[in-house]
């Protein structure tokens, strides 16, 4: 090595070095309650778009379970739920839900829950339908992505409460 180049790389090792870039400030934490909520919106929106395998894809693959409206439709493993879900969406051509209301949610990671109604608007040829449901998710955090471990799906009724029935039956 010549004198010049161990002059010049005594040089370069000496200068100043250009600032490194400070560290990417950490992202903030997710809201577990409003991450619940998008999920619920997320849900219906693939619902009333028939997105069969977009509506699978949020269930938690190990262990989903799906309770329907009528007492045969009790499903526990994906294939099923997917069967249950194809069957429902073939009952209209197309069809839009409202937002969520009374939407109640609790969520204590890795577990959250999302109750609420909705009303599913629902047309096939001619006819128009509406349909207020009533959902009850528990859903489970999977690394950063919440998936649903429960659905269960009521259509809440009218006149049908506790008081009602008892006052049909009271004795005259």
């Amino acid at each position: 090595m010549t004198l010049g180049a161990f002059a010049l790389s005594v040089a370069l090792a000496a200068s100043p070095k250009a600032p490194a870039a400070p560290p990417a400030p950490p992202a903030p934490p997710v809201d577990p309650v409003q991450a619940l909520r998008d999920g619920v919106k997320d849900f219906l929106s693939r619902y009333a778009a028939k997105d069969l395998a977009g509506v699978v894809a949020l269930f938690e693959p190990r262990a989903p379970l799906f309770l329907g409206t009528d007492l045969g439709e009790s499903c526990n493993d994906l294939p099923c739920i997917q069967e249950l879900l194809s069957d429902r969406f073939q009952v209209w051509e197309t069809a839009t839900i409202s937002d969520p209301a009374r939407i109640h949610v609790e969520a204590a990671p890795p577990l959250g829950t999302a109750w609420f109604d909705t009303e599913l608007d629902a047309r096939s040829g001619g006819t128009r339908r509406k349909t207020k449901l009533r959902f009850a998710t528990t859903w489970r955090l999977d690394g950063t992505q919440w998936k649903m471990t429960q659905v269960l799906l009521a259509v809440p009724t009218v006149g049908q409460s506790g008081k009602e029935i008892l006052r049909q039956n009271e004795l005259n």
